[in-house]
Formats: C-alpha cells, structure tokens, sequence
C-alpha cells in the first residue's frame, strides 16, 4: 500500500481476460455451389446435381433465414448442365433477389440484357448488410451468417455460405446440416423424410415446386410480404460499400457475477456474431416506385 496526497492506493495489478470464440468451431466452414453446377456442404461433402428451378440453398427458422438459387440451362449445347442464374435472400422480413434470367428452361437460356435488384423491407431500416463492390456481393445476416456471390459472364458463378454459431444443427437445405464435429453423413437432409443417401431424392426435395406459393421467394410479391401493406420496394443496384453499424459484433461475460461476487472473479468472455441487430420499427416506409415484374420474377 502506497500514501498519495495522504490517501491510500492499492498498487496496480495486471489481471488477463480470456476471449472464448464461439465461432471457432465454425472455422473454413463454408458451403458452395458453382456451375454448372457442382455442391459443397457445410461439413465438407461434394456432389453434383444439375436440376432448374428455385431451390433453398439455405433455411434457419429463427429469423426466418432463406437463400434461395435460381438454375437454368447454361446455354452451352452441353445436355444436363445448369447455371445460377438468380439469387435471392430473406431476412425476417427483408427481402433482396438479383435475377439474370428472364425465364426458366432446360434447354435454353433466356438471360436478362441487365440484372434486375429488389431490395424489399416492411420498414426503413434493413435486416441484412449488403457490400456490392464490381458485381462481388456480400451480405450479412443478423446471425453472422455471410453470404457471398458473383456475376461473371452474364450467370451468378458461385454461391458460398459462411455459416455462424446459430446455424450448427439448425441449418438445412442443399447446403446440408452444419455440426460441431463436421459431421458429412447427416448432410443430405430431407425436406421431408429427413436424412438419405441418395443426393437426386435430398436435391429434388429441396425444390419449390408450383403449389408451394408461401415459399417461392421469385415471385411478385412473396406471401410473407403480403401481410404488410406497408412494404417498402426499391429497385435498382445496391451498393453499399460500408458496414451498417446496426449489424453488430460483441462480447459477453461468460458467466454474469452475483449480489455478493467479487468481478474480479468473473474474467472470461464469449465473443462472436448474435442477434444482435434491433427488430424494425413500427414506422414503416414507402416508395412510389414501380414495375411489372409478373413476366420474369415467377419461376
């Protein structure tokens, strides 16, 4: 104990705080599909399938979080091949598709002479990050999870999935179940009948299929968006090159001190990507803008 100006001062002390990253089990995760086509899951485990449609790539419930990829002929006089050639994201009750397609065909490609971007919202403020620099996009959902694409040649040419913490085991789709010990033999997860060996019957059932309208994300106005009349539709490029600060990255006590505990006790954080993003606000936004998106957003 030292005497300053006649009052007492504890010497100083060094104290170290451990960082637990939760994500770090998640680490080169990554699943992706790229033409024409070809799959990567979560866990690792490769296979081709080369169906056209709308297809989920990706669903997690919790937000509700979807991507879904749009495949089409290729064009390139090769039978069987198809290509990416739309995306389109939900978060809660956000909504962006870029499509390069004008229709869907097994034989033929039908492209878009310009991508055509809708970012649709229930209120001003985003659900999702969105970084567009040169057609390389990449979106954050509230979870952490990252997705990214690019154009090239007039077709999206990959689709990779960065998963987070809140995905493990919660996650489906054709990018499979991603698990702590990266774990492939449960990848192919059915729609319905849950897990198989055959990647034609795990593929086909991750489909949106004609009847099922309060799923199909390329369409006019998606099912979920019906139930606010006060949906906000801007159309155009997004870009959108700097972080939302709303998307934030955090710490939290691994174990929250009591009454009578000593902090000093209590040095062991947790840090990683949560839902940490704020709901919309009940003020909602509007636009004028307007289009006839009938003869190409409906697979």
């Amino acid at each position: 104990m030292t005497i300053i100006n006649g009052l007492q001062a504890e010497s100083e002390q060094t104290r170290s705080v451990t960082v637990v990253d939760k994500d770090s089990v998640l680490k080169n995760r990554l699943c992706q599909s790229y033409n024409d086509p070809h799959f990567r899951t979560f866990d690792g485990k490769y296979y081709d399938y080369m169906g056209v449609g709308e297809y989920v790539m990706y669903k997690n419930d919790i937000g509700p979080y979807r991507v879904h990829a749009l495949f089409t002929s290729c064009g390139a006089g090769i039978p069987g091949t198809s290509c990416i050639c739309g995306i389109a994201i939900r978060s809660k009750n956000t909504l962006f598709v870029l499509r390069l397609c004008e229709m869907i065909s097994r034989r033929e490609k039908y492209l878009l002479k310009q991508p055509v971007i809708i970012l649709t919202t229930s209120c001003g403020k985003n659900d999702m990050t969105i970084i567009n620099t040169n057609n390389n996009f990449k979106i954050v959902l509230p979870i952490g999870t990252e997705i990214q694409f690019s154009i090239a040649r007039r077709f999206i040419s990959v689709i990779s999935i960065k998963p987070s913490v809140k995905d493990i085991n919660a996650a489906k789709g054709l990018c499979g179940v991603p698990s702590t010990t990266k774990d492939p033999s449960d990848d192919f997860f059915g729609r319905i009948y849950g897990p198989t060996n055959d990647v034609k019957i795990f593929a086909d059932s991750w489909r949106i299929l004609s009847d099922m309208v309060d799923e199909k994300l390329f369409n006019e106005e998606p099912i979920f968006l019906k139930a606010n009349n006060n949906a906000y539709k801007s159309i155009g490029t997004v870009d959108n090159n700097k972080n939302n600060p709303d998307l934030a990255t955090f710490c939290s006590c691994e174990q929250q001190p009591g009454s009578t505990d000593s902090p000093e006790d209590f040095d062991s954080v947790n840090c990683n990507l949560t839902d940490s993003t704020q709901q919309c606000s009940s003020e909602s936004s509007s636009s004028s803008a307007t289009s006839n998106f009938s003869k190409w957003m409906d697979v």
